[in-house]
């Protein structure tokens, strides 16, 4: 399963695909005006500090994986659900555990779906 969503990076829009590649992994591919990025994560420098991109494990109804860093500022954090942006309150975010509210955003998250954190380290 795939995903795409789009995001400011350093100023330049990006458009993101989060994919599960042949090799089982999960993974972040990036194109913008400046070429083709290819990562697990994208760690951009810019003067609040990195821009950082996971996938998330989905690992049972409206349970999701811990994030790899503390965010620097947790207000900020975005979830793309299979593309489509959502913020505090769809979810909430205690260090690096994130807590989906369905009651909040409207629908559950299932396995199978493809979510992308984007926030500063």
């Amino acid at each position: 399963m795939s995903a795409n969503f789009l995001s400011l990076v350093n100023g330049i829009k990006t458009l993101l695909q989060a994919a599960t590649v042949s090799d089982g992994t999960s993974r972040i591919i990036a194109s913008n005006s400046n070429g083709l990025i290819d990562s697990s994560f994208l760690p951009v420098v810019n003067s609040s500090g990195n821009l950082f991109f996971e996938t998330l494990t989905v690992s049972a109804q409206n349970t999701l994986s811990n994030l790899t860093h503390t965010p620097t500022n947790s207000t900020l954090i975005k979830l793309y659900v299979n593309g489509k942006a959502e913020f505090i309150p769809s979810f909430s975010i205690s260090g690096t555990a994130i807590t989906w509210s369905a009651s909040n955003s409207g629908y559950n998250i299932l396995t199978g779906f493809v979510v992308v954190a984007e926030y500063l380290i």
